[in-house]
Order: C-alpha cells, then structure tokens, then sequence
C-alpha cells in the first residue's frame, strides 16, 4: 500500500469513527429527551390537580374588597407629617 492509500484508509476509519461516535451521541440524547417528556406531562398533571384543590376544600378565604378609605387615610397623614416637619 503506498502512502496515499494508508492515509485514505486512516481518513475513513476516522470518518466512520466519528460516525459511529454521532449515532451514540444522539441515541443518549433520544434517551434524555424522552425523560424529560414523561417529566414535563406529569408535572402538568400535578401543576393542574394543585390549582383544582381549592376548589375541592372548604377554608374560609377572605376577599379583599376595597381598599379606598386606607388610601385617603394614608395620604391625610403624610400631608399632616409634611407639615409638621416644615
């Protein structure tokens, strides 16, 4: 085999190596993504059943329905503290 011939055959091996390197990359790679799929679907699953619970108890909740008078109040004192301190 001359010198050129060797270094085809070296070049193919390494091209078939790197190929074969790429194949096993992306099998891990099928395998991590379709874990992460199971995953993604069953946090769905629970992120929904956490939002349904409130619905399903009866705790007492408490509405905040206004909060108008503590805005007028809260503003009356700092006018009145701007004019002691002047």
């Amino acid at each position: 085999m001359r010198s050129a011939e060797k270094i085809m055959a070296w070049l193919t091996g390494a091209i078939a190596l790197f190929a074969l390197g790429s194949v096993i990359v992306g099998l891990l790679q099928w395998n991590v993504m379709s874990g992460q799929l199971t995953e993604m679907h069953t946090g769905g699953i629970d992120t929904h059943t956490l939002a349904e619970t409130p619905k399903l108890t009866l705790r007492p909740r408490i509405d905040i329905v206004s909060v108008g008078p503590y805005r007028e109040m809260a503003t009356a004192r700092s006018i009145i503290m701007w004019m002691t301190v002047s």
